[in-house]
C-alpha cells in the first residue's frame, strides 16, 4: 500500500487549490481518456493472448487484422507508460539463422 499524504500539504506543492483539486475528482472523465484506457485493455489482452511473444509492431498488425488501426508507436508508448514489457526485435535469432546458412 502506498503512503498517505494530506491534500492540504501537497496542493501548494503543485501549485494548485484544495478546490481545484476536488473540482478535478468531480469531472468526468474525456472521451480520449476513456478511448485510451479501452485499448490499454486490448493491448494486455493481445499480449496475454499469444503468451507475451509480440512487440509493438506485431500487436498493432493483430489490430489491423482486426479491423482497427492503431499505430505500433502508441502501443510501444503505452506499454511502457503502464508497464507491459513488449518484446523488441531480437538479434540472437538472426544470428543463429545466418550461422546456419554459412
Amino acid at each position: 500500500m502506498g503512503k498517505i499524504y494530506l491534500v492540504g500539504l501537497l496542493c501548494p506543492i503543485f501549485g494548485i487549490s484544495k478546490s481545484g483539486y476536488y473540482a478535478y475528482l468531480k469531472r468526468p472523465k474525456s472521451q480520449a481518456s476513456v478511448e485510451d484506457g479501452k485499448l490499454l485493455t486490448k493491448i494486455k489482452r493481445a499480449f496475454t493472448l499469444h503468451k507475451g511473444t509480440y512487440g509493438a509492431k506485431r500487436i498493432a498488425k493483430y489490430f489491423t487484422s482486426k479491423g482497427m488501426l492503431v499505430n505500433h508507436k502508441k502501443v510501444a508508448i503505452f506499454s511502457n507508460f503502464y508497464g507491459v514489457h513488449l518484446l523488441g526485435s531480437s538479434t540472437v535469432t538472426t544470428r543463429i539463422i545466418l550461422s546456419i546458412f554459412k
